[in-house]
């Protein structure tokens, strides 16, 4: 079963975008900042994390380079946000991030990410 980490600071997204990947089969836990992110990280050891760009303490953006730089970990990410400006977009994956979803999300196309982001990371 993979593993996913939710990260973001609006707990009835993290709510249902939990219960909407333990249905398709994953195995989810989840942080409400960067902060939190970063210690669930080392400890739950993800097969994909699912971060928000905007966060307290630490922002997506800061988390994908602790991850990327710090930890050198390859694990698969996933950006979400509000935000769908192109500079932002273009940092994100600058820094390391496998794709870039604009909030509000559709349910089938976060799983659908999901899977094939790790479909690709696992052939790899």
């Amino acid at each position: 079963m993979n593993k996913v980490l939710l990260i973001d600071d609006d707990d009835a997204f993290l709510i249902i975008l939990k219960h909407l990947l333990v249905q398709a089969g994953f195995e989810v836990e989840t942080a409400s900042d960067g902060q939190e992110g970063m210690k669930k990280y080392c400890s739950f050891k993800p097969d994909l994390v699912i971060t928000d760009l905007m966060m307290p303490f630490v922002s997506g953006l800061e988390f994908i380079k602790y991850l990327r730089e710090d930890l050198m970990q390859e694990v698969p990410l996933i950006m979400v946000s509000a935000e769908g400006e192109k500079n932002i977009v273009s940092t994100a994956f600058k820094l390391g991030a496998n794709d870039y979803l604009v909030k509000p999300l559709k349910p089938i196309e976060v799983v659908t990410t999901v899977k094939k982001i790790l479909a690709r990371h696992h052939r790899t």
